[in-house]
């Protein structure tokens, strides 16, 4: 049995780039109560992963079951309540957040409706898909949750599988455009499952990839600035997709999220989360924690002066091309 000392000396490693790997905090509280992680940070492509690596399939399970209430998960379930009934559900997503701007935005510069054919894989509740359906793709959706296809199929109709992505591979289907958003946080071999994603795209055909950004700049001051794990496991840089790119024998380009913040800026940057001291999302048994009431003061002048405090304190550090996610072009 290894001593503590000799535990602390063995050497951990990036799965994305295989480099040495530096602890940046320990004991770092998960999304379930008892739950605690080893935060680590890679040298070389600066992507931060937790340890242990592993999904745990239970606390998806409490997600779907739960996430009318879960913060960062009731949003989801408030488009696939009102998508449905908007005019143009597409555009309507794109004006929410920065990943649905950027598919709508990719999709009608650069896609013929006519002649391409579009899988998103982690469907989830499916209004994406619906979306993509309404506007005139020709789009399935694929997911592994049997509860939230169906869901989904019942809300929007038949355009979901329940079933894993890669068995396409061997069903002999291609692909024009594959649409990955915020799913590769999830996986503990991305790396892996972008290159066999890559196998279902038609020649010319890409992957669009989102995923929350290290490199936006508060992504420099924190141990990890996402969802905690063992719900998100990696916490992605540029230099990290361009790593899986190589590795799949793929190119990769990114977004730039100028126009996105000419109008949306200033009000995303005022509801920058606070994630340094992190705290526990959901019990043991998978129910909700209960957020504490906040006091009249937070939710009055004294709250409206902090945030343009940290409003004028970033705005000119900030980077307009940056987005608080990663949008990744990768082509075959």
């Amino acid at each position: 049995m290894k001593s503590e000392s000799e535990a602390e000396n063995l050497q951990v490693t990036c799965g994305i780039c295989q480099s040495p790997a530096k602890e940046m905090s320990r004991n770092f509280k998960g999304y379930k109560v008892g739950q605690f992680f080893n935060i680590f940070e890679c040298q070389t492509c600066g992507s931060s992963f937790c340890d242990p690596l592993e999904v745990d399939p239970e606390i998806y399970k409490d997600i779907y079951q739960h996430g009318e209430v879960l913060a960062g998960y009731n949003r989801y379930h408030a488009y696939f309540r009102t998508v449905k009934y908007q005019k143009s559900p597409l555009e309507f997503l794109a004006k929410q957040e920065e990943c649905y701007w950027f598919i709508e935005d990719y999709l009608r510069n650069n896609v013929d409706k006519q002649h391409s054919k579009l899988l998103e894989v982690g469907s989830g509740l499916g209004y994406l898909t619906y979306s993509l359906h309404r506007s005139g793709y020709n789009v399935q959706g694929v997911e592994l949750s049997s509860v939230a296809v169906n869901k989904a199929t019942e809300q929007f109709g038949k355009l979901y599988r329940c079933e894993d992505a890669l068995k396409l591979v061997d069903d002999g289907e291609r692909f024009d455009v594959i649409l990955l958003t915020e799913v590769i946080e999830h996986l503990t071999q991305p790396t892996m499952f972008i290159q066999m994603l890559s196998n279902l795209l038609s020649p010319g055909g890409c992957i669009l990839v989102t995923t929350p950004n290290k490199d936006y700049p508060l992504g420099k001051l924190l141990p990890w600035g996402t969802d905690l794990p063992p719900v998100h496991l990696w916490w992605f840089t540029k230099n990290a997709m361009r790593k899986m790119a190589e590795f799949a024998g793929l190119s990769v380009s990114f977004y730039r999220f100028r126009d996105w913040h000419k109008t949306n800026f200033p009000r995303k940057l005022l509801k920058q989360p606070k994630i340094n001291n992190p705290k526990h999302i959901m019990n043991l048994d998978g129910s909700p924690i209960k957020p504490k009431r906040k006091s009249i003061k937070q939710k009055g002048v004294f709250k409206r002066l902090k945030n343009w405090l940290n409003y004028v304190r970033y705005k000119e550090s900030v980077d307009l091309d940056e987005g608080v996610i990663i949008g990744a072009v990768f082509k075959k």
